[in-house]
């Protein structure tokens, strides 16, 4: 399995576990708004002025069928200003001496009380599959393409195996460079301060080229853009002189 199919069976995984989970969550706030309007119409049926009382707030409550309400959830006048950090029933008129008093029900939940409400069962379990996933890949990959457990240059986050004259990333995966490339990284790697002349350079790239500074100009341009942000490294250049390679701290 190449790690690039494992990135993305994981990302599908851990998409649908964050879907599954919002779709959950919504379906909770629906479940309230439900809940809200049937205990105002079970309480308005046996009300008979138009006045809220402590006493009805108490029997709203109790027909509340979700616990977590009960002690967040009240009845209001409809005032047509929804309280924008409430959820919210549907209004319901009544009639009370001629005249239609429209009432409605409210409940301050927070995040945290509708994740409780909701079911993130299924959410939960893509999650904790697609850790897995994640965790068992890497494990594949890496006893798949081990590392040689030679003698091993690191820099940054590349490593170079003098055993068997390869680039490796951070996660042990062999790393492909053109052959110009290949052999100048090797170059540094080599070298104890992984300091390089111009000269020197030149000399072994283009022994039979007798000026190939702009050669090397354009060589050193494409490897930073190869290596650089991808291993944390950075070519320092003293044009005209010497080159370096290092760590990007």
């Amino acid at each position: 399995m190449k790690p690039r199919t494992a990135i993305v069976v994981f990302a599908i995984i851990f998409l649908s576990s964050f879907l599954t989970g919002i779709h959950g969550y919504c379906l909770a706030q629906e479940k309230v708004r439900a809940d809200l309007f049937q205990a105002l119409q079970r309480t308005l049926a046996t009300k008979y002025e138009a006045w809220i009382t402590p006493d009805t707030i108490r029997t709203y409550r109790s027909h509340l069928a979700l616990p977590q309400l009960r002690d967040k959830a009240s009845i209001s006048y409809d005032l047509h200003n929804d309280r924008r950090e409430s959820l919210s029933s549907r209004s319901l008129t009544c009639l009370y001496n001629g005249k239609s008093v429209t009432f409605k029900a409210y409940a301050n939940c927070s995040a945290a009380t509708l994740l409780a409400i909701s079911d993130q069962r299924l959410s939960l379990g893509l999650l904790l599959f697609s850790l897995a996933w994640a965790i068992g890949s890497y494990w594949f990959i890496r006893k798949k393409h081990p590392m040689p457990s030679g003698q091993l240059i690191r820099i940054g986050r590349l490593a170079y195996s003098a055993t068997d004259g390869r680039f490796y990333d951070h996660q042990g995966q062999a790393i492909h460079l053109t052959p110009m490339q290949d052999q100048l990284m090797r170059m540094f790697m080599d070298n104890e301060t992984h300091t390089l002349s111009q000269q020197v350079i030149c000399d072994t790239l283009w022994p039979k080229k007798e000026d190939a500074s702009e050669t090397l100009y354009t060589l050193i341009r494409r490897l930073k853009i190869a290596v650089e942000d991808r291993f944390r490294l950075r070519i320092m250049v003293d044009r005209g002189r010497s080159y370096t390679l290092t760590e990007d701290r």
